[in-house]
């Protein structure tokens, strides 16, 4: 599993001229609307390479920008996101992996408490303490929430093979699972989604349960119209491998290939859910 969805299209702030203007206040206003404006362009881009090649010019500007102003959390979740997404989808070699994952846990973590205390040092507390913090966050935490948790995803995943960091998965589902309490269509379900695939990851002998994956799969497909083609493929992929439902595999990952329409909100992410399935569909007849 090389990437998540949900981290993809956060916040790109993308103003370093804007930096000269010396009135914080005004260059976080103006950069999240500029962010804002490149996150779209982002999503509505169905050519894969283009952002590939496109994107490390903005990590630079992250960097440069959060040297400039080290204190906006703003800045440092967005060079978060940016670093996160960036090193999940498209970085290959395992030790470059690692440290884009490693620099995008550094920011998050910092501009995650920077932005509310209940986020500081949420990485170490004690069980206890975590789960009574969780408690305390409320739907104005969502954003944060949400970019916590998918850059600790992604961190994870980027250092899969210490035990030490896979230990801290419970903890991030139980961050995701906080949020679709708050809101259970937040994103367009892609909170939904990231349960569905934690249930999956293990047989239900070792303590998966992918009943409850396919109930969240199902949920997070609901909640973007069936608009989010990472839903089903990832449904096929997942659940239905695991359970051994060639009819249901064959059919989600046909829906997902056949599906011709343009949503600037899902294009690249589509795009991702496609070549995926291809690859998935090609091997169904050895896999079953």
């Amino acid at each position: 599993m090389r990437y998540f969805p949900d981290r993809l299209w956060r916040s790109f702030f993308v103003a370093g001229a804007l930096l000269l203007s010396g009135c914080s206040a005004i260059v976080a206003q103006q950069t999240s609307g500029l962010a804002d404006a490149l996150g779209s362009a982002i999503r509505a881009n169905k050519d894969l390479q283009t952002v590939k090649d496109g994107a490390p010019a903005y990590l630079l500007l992250m960097d440069a920008m959060v040297q400039q102003d080290p204190e906006s959390p703003a800045l440092l979740l967005g060079a978060a996101d940016l670093y996160s997404f960036y090193g999940g989808v498209f970085v290959d070699d395992p030790a470059r992996a690692v440290l884009f994952a490693n620099k995008a846990m550094t920011f998050a973590t910092q501009g995650s408490c920077l932005e509310d205390a209940l986020f500081c040092d949420w990485a170490s507390l004690d069980r206890e303490t975590y789960e009574a913090r969780l408690a305390k966050l409320e739907p104005d935490h969502l954003a944060t929430l949400n970019t916590v948790a998918s850059v600790w995803v992604g961190w994870i995943q980027a250092n899969s093979d210490d035990w030490n960091a896979i230990a801290q998965l419970s903890r991030v589902q139980q961050m995701i699972e906080r949020v679709v309490a708050l809101d259970p269509n937040y994103e367009q379900g892609t909170a939904q989604l990231y349960l569905g695939v934690l249930h999956t990851l293990l047989p239900p002998l070792q303590g998966g349960k992918p009943e409850l994956g396919r109930s969240h799969f199902e949920a997070a497909i609901a909640a973007s119209e069936g608009r989010n083609l990472l839903a089903k493929t990832y449904f096929a992929k997942f659940y239905a491998r695991m359970v051994f439902e060639q009819e249901l595999h064959h059919q989600l990952l046909t829906e997902v290939i056949d599906a011709d329409f343009d949503d600037p909100q899902f294009n690249l992410m589509n795009e991702l859910a496609k070549q995926e399935a291809r690859m998935l569909l090609a091997d169904e007849s050895d896999y079953f």
